[in-house]
């Protein structure tokens, strides 16, 4: 009696959803039938026409997913519009679609760029050199056509050496002794006070640098007076 009520109940919502389904309401039609399989799995008229409702309202699926995915792509959220992208692709795999996979992946790329790009400037205002050549290089690699940022990256490189060599100096516990290391120091103050942008971190290392250097000139005068005090009369 259970099961007859059941079929009796299957018949009208398949019946409902010929109904809909003749006027042409796809989605109303496939929600009886879903209805119809849930009250029996294995109700053969259900499971045909969900099919047959699917493949009308194909046209429908696909437009609402590339509609959706070409409004994520203008909110630049473009894993997911490449998820709903990559769905109607399954529909039907039209040139609309290749032209808007293309367009997620060139926003891709350039978004990742931007990013590298927006670290290597964080890093040059930090004065953190070695970083910004390694964001800068990232971007190239991504875009080895980018002439200007190629430049800049070199000049990033040539503050990471002179950042290297003052570091070296200002370490060094003889006091620059040798006329060498006098030279040197004197040549990499020069390029210090030449470099552009001098922020935090330079001016402070080009200080050192004049203190040790006048430290030194200091000490090699005092030395030469020295020198001429021990000499015999």
């Amino acid at each position: 009696l259970k099961h007859s009520k059941v079929l009796e109940e299957v018949k009208i919502l398949l019946s409902q959803g010929e109904k809909y389904e003749k006027a042409n309401q796809l989605d109303k039609a496939k929600k009886f039938y879903e209805s119809a399989l849930l009250l029996d799995k294995n109700a053969l008229g259900a499971k045909v026409a969900i099919v047959r409702i699917n493949f009308k309202l194909r046209p429908t699926y696909y437009r609402s997913y590339m509609s959706s995915g070409l409004k994520l792509v203008r909110q630049n959220r473009l894993e997911e519009a490449e998820i709903f992208v990559r769905k109607a692709q399954a529909i039907e795999n039209r040139a609309e679609t290749f032209e808007l996979l293309s367009l997620i992946d060139s926003k891709r790329l350039t978004n990742n760029i931007n990013r590298h790009l927006k670290e290597a400037s964080a890093a040059e205002k930090e004065e953190k050199w070695d970083l910004a050549v390694k964001s800068f290089n990232s971007a190239i690699r991504l875009d080895p056509a980018m002439n200007s940022f190629i430049k800049k990256k070199k000049k990033a490189e040539a503050r990471a050496l002179l950042d290297q060599n003052i570091e070296a100096i200002l370490t060094e516990k003889n006091d620059l002794a040798s006329r060498a290391d006098f030279e040197i120091a004197k040549s990499l103050l020069k390029q210090a006070r030449l470099s552009m942008p001098r922020n935090k971190r330079i001016r402070a290392q080009i200080r050192q640098l004049e203190e040790r250097l006048e430290i030194s000139a200091m000490s090699d005068a005092t030395r030469r007076v020295y020198a001429r005090e021990k000499k015999p009369n």
